[in-house]
């Protein structure tokens, strides 16, 4: 163990997979911890990570299996074989629940949607194909490549979608249009392929022995490395994005994209690598020769992926390496996109330690929120989901942002801040509460009663917009270097921060007494009342509490609630709160996912039958009623599926699935 807490790469395992020799494997990208082969034996056998038995083995294939892939829950696995079909097993059963066929040739490559009940299939014979899980069929045939198909990967907002192949290129489709975007040649057959998490880009690995990474907003080269001393066989973008992972023939190496700098090498030894995946402490990697298959592990922890001048890296590793220019040549330099400049917003932070101010600042606006989650914690991500801005003249322009670790002043708890794209959490340092040493008088007896008897009075006397914006811009204490020498005194600074506080306390009680208003008739099993009654509030936030509940209770849902639940999805998605936006979304896709085919059957049917129906002329009626508002909901994303980042994604998402269900 002492040696192996030493090294930086080792094989974990090397067991028998196959009666005969296995050709392909796929590791779970969720967990990391589960690994799926395909052999010539016509099996699909199901192994956890470091167990050499087992998990199952499922049969179904007639044919040798060529390719396999978990869907992004690890609830399913999906194989292709020799002859063309595909199969998809549910795990928890393991048993088949779907047989797609339609290719002529081996299937090579596969790949799960990452929202809808869709999968995408490359082969031998060239083509790409997109299926629909439920209705069992090929929604569309993408042709254009002359060789066989490497790798398929849908973006991250599931729009599109990119094959690569060994005729040297890579190609973007558009699954809603049907159509090929742009061509991305190698000169060699392109092995891999990945999209960055948060930046329109592609990166792309070839036999040619380069990476490529490609801006998808203009289809223009980025950036390449240098030619390696082998194929590029594996790559993977790290969770944030600020560098890749390339498998080559025994060896490991991480880059930045922008500019191409080798960060690290690491000797592992793997052979010909088929997958890995990455963890936030190991990459875990696997390959297989014959029938045997071999997992090796990389401590992340140990491995330099941030730059040589925040972590010593060995020279022996890649001594031609450090020596890289710091920026690309003026052909390589990236096109300024909207993108990256939204990117690089949302995942502000403070790194710089040199900048006192900028720290304290941080440090405040995560308190001040920390705060706002202890009053209520329940309710607090749908009341107040935007974060406090903090005024950009405050912070020094020399000041680099990343997410980092804020240190407080002298005697305050350490909080943590990290910063994600679409998502921002808090975390205490410590397992402590940040709030611990918030002085009693701030929650005394007379501030309660007052909140309590502002609970009492009617909406109209409640707090005024205004105020209630200006919570979400509590302007942050600047701190002189005088003070700031002296050190701060910590409840000051928490009175300070806290001075709207029982504003807080008015707004959420307003909140509360609104919900009490549905809970009676919800408890009586009224949902449509409910709704009625949260509309008759005006109080969106309500209606986004009453939705979040409904949205986790599929089988409370009707034809009849639908009709009284869209007219109010087409106010929130143009409500400028994205949380409000996010929950119409999701209400809207699990009710194109549950009604969609009924709406679309029942207005397309035309046997009226005899006699008078009125069962059937109501749910007629209920269904007319819901495609109309879906249609006008329809042209609302259809305009908002434009905008960048993760909302657009979302739009972008629910058009598809408008295309495949009631178009």
């Amino acid at each position: 163990m002492a040696s192996q807490s030493s090294k930086r790469a080792w094989k974990l395992e090397e067991f028998v997979a196959h009666t005969s020799a296995v050709n392909c494997l796929s590791l779970g990208s969720k967990s990391g911890r589960v690994m799926v082969t395909g052999g010539e034996d016509n099996k699909v056998n199901m192994w956890a990570v470091g167990k050499p038995n087992a998990i199952m083995s499922l049969s179904g294939h007639t044919s040798p299996v060529e390719s396999v892939k978990f869907n992004p829950t690890e609830e399913l696995v999906m194989a292709g074989s020799k002859s063309g079909t595909l199969k998809i097993w549910d795990l928890d059963s393991a048993k088949i629940v779907r047989t797609l066929t339609g290719h002529k040739s081996n299937i090579q490559s596969l790949n799960f949607h990452p929202y809808g009940d869709f999968v995408a299939s490359g082969s031998l014979d060239t083509n790409v194909k997109l299926w629909d899980i439920r209705r069992k069929g090929c929604i569309f045939t993408y042709k254009g490549h002359t060789d066989g198909i490497t790798a398929i990967e849908f973006s991250p907002d599931g729009r599109w979608i990119v094959s690569s192949s060994a005729d040297s290129s890579a190609r973007l489709w558009d699954l809603t249009a049907g159509k090929m975007l742009h061509t991305f040649s190698h000169n060699g057959s392109v092995n891999t392929i990945d999209f960055h998490p948060n930046e329109f880009l592609l990166a792309t690995g070839s036999s040619d022995r380069t990476v490529k990474f490609w801006d998808l907003e203009n289809f223009q080269l980025v950036s390449s490395t240098e030619q390696e001393s082998n194929a590029i066989r594996r790559i993977k973008f790290s969770e944030d994005g600020s560098a890749i992972f390339n498998g080559l023939h025994d060896i490991m190496k991480v880059y930045s994209w922008e500019p191409i700098r080798c960060f690290d090498t690491v000797q592992v030894g793997w052979d010909k690598i088929i997958d890995f995946t990455v963890t936030s402490k190991q990459l875990i990697g696997a390959s297989y020769n014959q029938a045997n298959v071999s997992v090796y592990i990389i401590d992340i922890k140990k491995v330099n992926v941030i730059g040589p001048s925040d972590q010593h890296i060995n020279s022996q590793d890649h001594p031609a390496k450090l020596d890289i220019i710091s920026k690309p040549p003026e052909r390589m330099k990236r096109p300024s996109t909207t993108s990256t400049k939204s990117s690089k917003l949302e995942t502000a932070g403070i790194t710089n330690p040199s900048s006192d101010k900028a720290a304290v600042l941080q440090q405040q606006s995560s308190m001040v929120i920390t705060e706002m989650e202890r009053l209520s914690r329940s309710n607090y991500q749908d009341a107040f989901s935007s974060r406090p801005k903090i005024p950009r003249e405050n912070v020094s322009k020399e000041t680099s942002v990343n997410p980092a670790k804020i240190e407080s002043p002298a005697g305050a708890t350490t909080i943590q801040a990290e910063s994600k794209v679409g998502n921002t959490e808090f975390l205490q340092g410590n397992g402590n509460n940040a709030t611990e040493n918030i002085p009693d008088k701030i929650f005394d007896e007379d501030n309660l009663r007052a909140c309590q008897s502002k609970s009492n009075r009617s909406p109209s006397e409640d707090v005024p917009l205004a105020a209630k914006e200006r919570i979400l811009e509590i302007e942050p204490l600047v701190v002189s270097e005088q003070e700031r020498d002296k050190g701060l005194d910590e409840d000051k600074v928490l009175l300070n921060l806290l001075k709207d506080h029982s504003v807080v306390c008015s707004v959420i009680c307003n909140r509360i007494q609104h919900l009490n208003t549905i809970h009676d008739p919800w408890m009586n099993g009224n949902i449509r009342e409910s709704i009625h009654k949260a509309v008759e509030l005006q109080d969106a936030s309500v209606l986004v509490d009453l939705f979040s509940i409904l949205i986790r209770n599929h089988k409370l849902w009707t034809l009849d609630i639908c009709t009284h639940v869209l007219p109010q999805v087409k106010l929130l998605i143009q409500d400028k709160r994205e949380s409000y936006i996010r929950i119409a979304c999701q209400v809207l896709r699990l009710i194109l996912k549950n009604f969609g085919s009924l709406i679309k059957t029942t207005l397309q049917s035309t046997d009226f039958g005899t006699g008078v129906d009125i069962t059937r002329e109501e749910r007629f009626e209920k269904c007319r009623a819901c495609y109309e508002e879906l249609s006008d909901i329809k042209n609302l994303i259809s305009e908002k599926a434009t905008i960048s980042g993760k909302i657009g994604g979302t739009f972008r998402e629910l058009q598809l699935a408008f295309a495949t269900t009631i178009d």
